[in-house]
């Protein structure tokens, strides 16, 4: 299948192609662009699969509903979606108000629209959803209607600092190349839950940020993640205030290289399953659990044979009783270990080699 992959070069050679069986699955592993060009202008091939182009188009669209908060103030823009629809990918993006599918040329609203529900349909070229509502300040909930797309790599900072955001409706989202999530509800301060179990994260490479800042966030379900891919989890979790309980166990952290701050602040958190982490490529564990303050038990042993920095690692964790760091490397680690249990002032055990102790108490 590979060797004819590498052979289709124009619609002939697609037609010498003589079992439709073959022909199908070709087209199938064909990006969706390229699928799309090679049958755009071929009405004899088209019959020859029985489809039409509006059924790729139809099956790879997206389709968004917005809900604007009742009383938004007037500004000039960023509204509800940002100016990357318009200066990257101008003619795939088709906004309608109120159903009417009256499309407008502007990205913003005046007072004198009076619009509070909007519908969004993002054609099959785009393969970035980055940036795409950042800084969208009056939205109050967005429901995915329709998202049959798969192609899309990126959803970095797709939601960042929209403050008034409280309801993501996720049943119709995919995410299955993905390789970016970074920043992806950074500053969603409103948001009280977030459903993610039909999240794919099997390709994501960072999640840096992705839920920092998310200050009235109460519960996130994990259980469908698999990490087996990334590579930052930097700020994960940072200023997830009202966060009680997080459960990472699943969680497959071989790849990771940096949590620097990544429960930093989570002062509400109370029990926290890492029992599986693996640290032993993480270089960065920088105020990893700084202000936990609530937090009593850290269920894993921290492998810190490629440690760099671990300073205020553990600072005011006022109820941690006791800590384990296997693997201590006197030649990365010695000097970047400032602070780390300054404020745990219940801890009475830190089970680590003599060396390792000898480095803390010289900090």
């Amino acid at each position: 299948m590979k060797e004819i992959n590498k052979n289709i070069n124009n619609v002939y050679d697609l037609f010498n192609i003589k079992s439709l069986v073959i022909l199908k699955k070709v087209l199938y592993n064909l990006k969706e662009n390229v699928l799309l060009n090679i049958i755009r202008n071929n009405k004899k091939l088209m019959n020859k699969l029985n489809k039409n182009i509006n059924d790729y188009k139809k099956a790879s669209k997206i389709e968004v509903e917005i809900v604007l908060v009742e009383n938004p103030r007037d500004i000039e823009k960023n509204l509800f979606i940002n100016d990357i629809a318009y200066k990257k990918h101008e003619s795939f993006y088709h906004i309608y108000f109120n159903d009417s599918l009256e499309e407008i040329n502007r990205n913003y609203i005046n007072k004198k629209d009076k619009v509070n529900k909007i519908k969004i349909i993002i054609d099959y070229e785009i393969e970035s959803l980055a940036n795409l509502f950042q800084s969208c300040q009056y939205i109050k909930a967005i429901k995915f209607i329709q998202f049959q797309k798969i192609n899309v790599r990126k959803m970095n900072n797709m939601f960042c600092e929209c403050p008034h955001l409280s309801e993501l409706n996720f049943k119709k989202f995919k995410t299955n190349n993905v390789t970016d999530m970074s920043q992806m509800f950074y500053g969603c301060e409103s948001l009280t839950k977030l459903e993610l179990s039909k999240f794919n994260t099997s390709h994501v490479k960072s999640m840096t940020e992705m839920f920092r800042g998310c200050k009235k966030l109460k519960e996130i379900d994990f259980s469908s993640f698999n990490t087996k891919n990334v590579k930052d989890m930097s700020f994960m979790f940072h200023g997830c205030s009202s966060l009680k309980n997080i459960d990472l166990s699943n969680f497959n952290t071989t790849s990771v290289n940096n949590m620097h701050s990544m429960f930093n602040f989570c002062t509400s958190l109370e029990k926290l399953n890492i029992s599986n982490f693996n640290t032993k490529n993480v270089k960065n564990l920088k105020s990893m659990f700084s202000e936990c303050k609530k937090l009593k038990n850290i269920n894993t042993a921290f492998n810190i044979n490629n440690a760099i920095n671990m300073d205020e690692m553990f600072l005011n964790c006022q109820l941690i009783k006791e800590i384990t760091l296997t693997n201590f490397n006197d030649n990365i680690v010695h000097n970047h270990m400032k602070d780390m249990f300054t404020g745990c002032s219940s801890l009475k055990k830190i089970d680590c080699s003599a060396e390792c102790l000898n480095a803390l108490f010289k900090q």
